[in-house]
């Protein structure tokens, strides 16, 4: 060993690290320092996001606690069919700096534990935790004053914000923060946001800050569509959203789709289903034809990229998602007068259709002693297909496995919960099997056409915050408030349309 002379030593440095924090972000984000480890393998690009804590060292004990939950369980179920970066990457690196965006993270991790209901916790003091950070979070965001350079903090304040009210059921408060939300894109011209067309349209990977305004355009859209399925016209600022939509689709130019994602093909299934409760019939077979064309080319050119797990439920929901629509369009769209009985000439279909629904649910799999796991994501799932089974397949055999398949999982996806929904279909069901010519159902041609719902709507009622749904049959409407499905429990033998 060399000998150093007197007063020549020096003490080493210490090595520069990062703080823990930035260091799980600089992780997770695969961004450190620019230097590269040559002792492990490259990463795959098909790899699926490895979800990290990413925990503040300067949180308490308690917040750490809903950090933890949020990135083990809340992020697992909101990206359980899409992966997106913005949930993977983005809202927590923000967090690391913006208050108002890690007291609503808190908040909706806790809500979500609510949800679930396997938490340690007392339930009223879990639920004061996630109320007070919820309301931290806005008092930070109302204190935030909007420029330019943080839009993208405004953005995915509103983003939080719906999943926290869309996890509570406040369907009216989604609504105005969606109309908050869009109201934002539009103050700076992004409410056209079309990648042909319009100059404003960020590009995919200029930045984190457009990276998040193009998520928060998609994602108001998935919400705008759920809302206007559920309330129509009720809302003339709704209708006026959904009028925009419609007018910047027309502008991107060609039907012809070519997908670059599985959220792409599932935003084109959800825009047919906007023209189709529109009424503007005339390409939708066409646009039909076209999208079942292109999802084949985007699943034969990315086959080994789909072998992740919820990439096969992703596909699965997409060939359930679009197999009801086309089903729709073919009924809907031959002519002015729609026979109802045609539904009956899908009933081998609708079948396949439960056996994707199962796979995409997972149902075989999640059957255990535990009982089946709640589940809350912001994407327009299985719910409102099963729900459609149930209402227009009049099979009896049919319609009870779609039954059976709802009640087996919790499900809450947006606006749309599963034992609402399935407590309308529940009650069509009974009324139309009330009315049937036997009391030993075999077939659909056992309930008489006149005696089968046409269509169901919600108009408002005469207080404020009241609601009615409405039944069309063959002789007439039936009304009733929304409360007697929330409080449905037994059969209904007809509707009384006098």
């Amino acid at each position: 060993m060399p000998r150093v002379k007197p007063g020549q030593r020096q003490r080493a440095r210490a090595p520069k690290t990062l703080g823990s924090y930035s260091r799980d972000v600089a992780i997770l984000t695969g961004t450190s320092t620019g230097r590269s480890c040559d002792g492990y393998e490259p990463i795959p690009v098909n790899a699926s996001p490895k979800f990290i804590t990413v925990v503040p060292v300067q949180l308490r004990r308690e917040e750490s606690r809903s950090m933890q939950f949020f990135c083990e369980k809340t992020l697992l179920q909101l990206t359980s069919f899409f992966k997106d970066e913005f949930w993977t990457r983005q809202v927590l690196q923000v967090a690391d700096s913006e208050n108002c965006i890690r007291h609503s993270l808190i908040a909706l991790a806790s809500y979500h534990e609510l949800y679930m209901g396997h938490t340690s916790l007392p339930t009223r003091k879990l639920n004061h935790f996630a109320l007070r950070h919820y309301n931290l979070s806005i008092g930070a965001i109302l204190g935030s004053k909007k420029t330019p350079s943080n839009t993208h903090t405004h953005l995915i304040s509103c983003v939080m914000f719906i999943c926290i009210e869309a996890l509570q059921k406040r369907t009216q408060s989604v609504l105005q923060l969606v109309k908050a939300g869009y109201r934002m894109l539009r103050e700076y011209g992004f409410h056209h946001c079309s990648r042909k067309t319009d100059p404003n349209w960020p590009p995919a990977k200029v930045s984190d800050a457009n990276s998040t305004i193009r998520y928060t355009y998609n994602f108001l859209r998935r919400i705008v569509t759920q809302l206007y399925l559920v309330m129509r016209d009720l809302d003339p600022e709704l209708s006026s959203i959904v009028s925009d939509i419609m007018q910047s689709h027309e502008q991107s130019g060609s039907s012809k789709f070519a997908f670059e994602s599985l959220s792409d093909a599932q935003q084109e299934i959800s825009h047919m289903r906007l023209q189709l409760e529109q009424k503007q019939k005339s390409n939708l077979p066409r646009n039909m034809n076209a999208w079942f064309v292109a999802f084949k080319d985007f699943q034969a050119n990315n086959e080994k990229r789909h072998d992740a797990n919820s990439d096969r439920r992703a596909v699965a929901l997409l060939e359930l998602q679009a197999r009801f629509l086309a089903v729709d369009i073919a009924i809907n769209c031959t002519g002015e007068q729609v026979n109802h009985l045609l539904w009956d000439e899908y009933t081998k279909e609708f079948d396949k259709m439960l056996n994707f629904a199962e796979e995409a649910m997972e149902l075989r799999l999640s059957r255990g002693a535990a009982g089946p796991t709640p589940q809350f994501h912001m994407h327009s799932g299985t719910v409102p297909v099963l729900y459609g089974i149930i209402a227009r397949c009049r099979d009896p055999a049919i319609r009870r496995r779609a039954v059976t398949m709802m009640l087996s999982q919790p499900l809450r996806e947006g606006i749309l919960d599963s034992n609402v929904i399935l407590g309308l279909g529940r009650k069509i069901m009974a009324a139309e099997e009330g009315s049937a010519r036997t009391p030993l159902l075999v077939s659909c041609s056992d309930i008489p056409v006149e005696s089968r719902v046409q269509k169901v709507s919600v108009a408002a009622g005469t207080r404020d915050n009241e609601y009615m749904v409405g039944y069309q049959l063959g002789r007439g409407w039936w009304w009733e408030s929304v409360e007697c499905i929330l409080n449905y429990r037994e059969p209904v033998k007809s509707f009384d349309c006098n």
